[in-house]
């Protein structure tokens, strides 16, 4: 099992959650960074933080198998309800 934070459309928080029983063969970490739809991001720029974060695991002692990333990634509902909600605070 596991809990996501989420800001309901009233505004108020909401902890969700997510029943992942099934068995695991690895761990996964996932990192989503949201900017505005219309930043301009250089071709690449993905490898960044990509490296950043990769660096940061190896540095613990930890072994990486692998990295995915990408600036076409999605949020689900209830993340996209956290991000209109937190975007809201600043505009």
């Amino acid at each position: 099992m596991s809990s996501k934070m989420m800001i309901t459309k009233e505004g108020k928080p909401k902890v969700v959650t997510l029943d992942y029983s099934y068995p695991k063969k690895y761990k996964v970490w996932e990192c989503k960074i949201v900017v505005p739809a219309d930043a301009e991001l250089p071709s690449g720029f993905d490898r960044v933080p990509r490296s950043a974060a990769q660096e940061a695991v190896a540095d613990a002692g930890v072994e990486v198998i692998t990295t995915f990333s990408g600036w076409d990634g999605s949020l689900d509902e209830i993340e996209l309800e956290m991000v209109e909600a937190e975007d809201a605070l600043y505009t």
